[in-house]
């Protein structure tokens, strides 16, 4: 059940195998109190960016070879998910024109496969839905944490004295740690793409550290955990994979505990549940589902199916 929901691909190959390399560039002004390893990462997120807007131009052109109509926002999704950096980023110090600030400057290479478009292009549209959904929710945390960190400079440049400025300076900080974990989150989501769940499980963690009460981040370690669950099932390695599930259920219990409302973790822990034949606890999640959203269809659906014993 578990793998219905949440992992269904369908992959297939009509399109001959093509690679291309991708240049771009990114730039990030920092100013005082800003820690330069951040930078360069705010500097790395653009250069990904601009090379994700050409890559852009080969996803239109492979969903038009395969007679496969995508929107935009599924390109713009598709486009940021292929990317593969070639070696490591180059960044160059700089002093802006003005002579105020230091530039840091981020050179990337990356390569561009067709069959990744393909194997994207062609997987369920639900699944499609959901990476484009979480890109969107990415990129609006991005957009936010640029324009306080741009508002923070401008306030620290014009405080009056350094009580005020030490204030600043400390807001600065906690967006430079907002700004890590959101890249170590997004890093997790593109490596579930890809079914690498124990590095996503690394990267989530990274991000848990940052900012322990981001529920959704458990929710996705939740995911992860089961995305090993199934592997460890086909492999007919049975104590791993009620150990994973078990692990599910624990990061699906710490969302819930952080949002109460949150019924996706609800529905997720129930099926966990479910899957270790603990039915009772799966129709008590069900249940709270239908509390918080008396039209959840398929929360109905599953309690009916456990009650017939199905």
């Amino acid at each position: 059940m578990i793998g219905t929901l949440l992992f269904t691909t369908s992959i297939f190959s009509s399109v001959s195998a093509a690679q291309r390399t991708i240049e771009a560039d990114g730039k990030y002004n920092f100013g005082d109190g800003e820690n330069t390893d951040v930078a360069k990462e705010r500097a790395k997120v653009e250069a990904m960016r601009n090379a994700s807007l050409q890559a852009s131009v080969y996803v239109e052109s492979v969903s038009k070879m395969i007679d496969h109509v995508i929107d935009e926002d599924i390109v713009k999704m598709i486009s940021a998910n292929v990317l593969k950096l070639q070696g490591e980023p180059i960044f160059k110090r700089e002093v802006t024109d003005d002579g105020q600030a230091y530039m840091i400057r981020c050179h990337v290479k990356v390569l561009v496969d067709d069959d990744n478009i393909a194997e994207y292009i062609a997987r369920d549209k639900e699944d499609l839905k959901k990476s484009t959904e979480r890109d969107r929710d990415y990129e609006n945390e991005i957009e936010r944490l640029n324009h306080e960190i741009e508002r923070l400079k401008h306030e620290e440049s014009e405080a009056k004295n350094e009580v005020e400025r030490s204030k600043i300076l400390l807001k600065i900080q906690q967006n430079d740690a907002e700004f890590l974990a959101s890249q170590y989150f997004d890093r997790g989501n593109k490596e579930m793409n890809e079914r690498n769940y124990s590095s996503a499980i690394e990267s989530y963690t990274k991000t848990v550290r940052l900012n322990p009460n981001f529920a959704e981040v458990h929710l996705s370690i939740g995911h992860a955990h089961c995305g090993l669950a199934d592997e460890y099932f086909k492999q007919e390695e049975y104590v791993l994979y009620q150990m994973e599930l078990n692990e599910a259920i624990a990061n699906y219990s710490k969302a819930i505990e952080l949002d109460s409302t949150y019924s996706n973790a609800y529905v997720n822990r129930g099926l966990c549940y479910n899957l270790l034949s603990q039915n009772d606890l799966a129709i008590a999640d069900f249940n709270s589902v239908i509390k918080l959203n008396p039209n959840n269809n398929l929360a109905r659906f599953l309690i009916d199916q456990l009650q017939k014993g199905e």
